[in-house]
């Protein structure tokens, strides 16, 4: 193995109405975005609509990967290997 660094950031908002402005914030990171959810609570609550649309307000793409399991598999059901 090569080697490298990784920095990997955390930045946490948290609060009232705080759903409506992910848009800003991930804009600061790019023009487009992997969004990955489950398949329940997230649309069921409301949430999703509110995250497309403070996204597409700035004007970003969105890539989705809706279903993903909540605890980690090797597989996605095709051969691809998490290592």
């Amino acid at each position: 193995m090569e080697d490298f660094e990784l920095h990997i950031p955390t930045k946490i908002i948290f609060g009232k109405n705080k759903v409506q402005e992910i848009g800003k914030h991930a804009k600061k990171y790019g023009k487009k975005l992997l969004m990955v959810y489950g398949i329940g609570s997230i649309k069921k609550y409301g949430i999703y609509n509110q995250v497309i649309k403070s996204l597409k307000k700035e004007n970003l793409k969105i890539i989705e990967y809706p279903g993903a399991k909540p605890n980690p598999v090797l597989t996605f059901g095709y051969d691809v290997l998490w290592v």
